[in-house]
């Protein structure tokens, strides 16, 4: 009897720690969920932020150098409005739908912040896609994240 007793005792310990492994880990899922789109909106707002001043950094540099060149050729007047259509065209090959100059794809909580942040402005095209890496690529250039090598790495690392 006592024996039934131990092992009826055994079962309902074993139990009760089956069912509190299960809600640790939908207590961990939520709060890594949580976090998740924490990080998501925190980083889609800087990325926002930067992919901001780049693109205002190239539209300036690309005026400048317009300016520059243009300077011994052409009158002041003329000049301004050189470089100021010339900065028009920039601006709308930035922002052509087909043709984008720039194109941010990501997973989508991380796109639709960086959505959020940059807003619907010419020039960018977004593409969610699956994975975690963030891709920008402006003509022929590519920004990747590297975030899945990254974790890789931090897995192979003995605990």
């Amino acid at each position: 009897m006592a024996r039934r007793e131990a092992s009826a005792a055994l079962a309902a310990a074993n139990e009760a720690a089956a069912q509190t492994r299960i809600q640790d880990r939908a207590e961990f899922d939520a709060r890594l969920a949580d976090a998740r789109v924490a990080w998501a909106r925190e980083e889609g707002d800087v990325l926002a932020h930067q992919i901001n001043e780049a693109i205002g950094a190239l539209e300036h540099r690309i005026s400048d150098t317009v300016a520059h060149v243009l300077t011994p050729f052409l009158d002041t007047e003329i000049r301004a409005k050189a470089v100021t259509d010339l900065c028009a065209l920039v601006r709308t090959r930035l922002g052509g739908a087909p043709g984008a100059a720039v194109r941010i794809s990501a997973p989508a909580d991380l796109l639709e912040a960086m959505r959020a942040g940059l807003g619907e402005r010419p020039g960018l095209a977004f593409a969610q896609e699956e994975g975690p890496e963030i891709r920008v690529v402006a003509d022929d250039t590519l920004m990747e994240t590297q975030l899945a090598a990254w974790s890789e790495r931090l897995r192979s690392i003995p605990a």
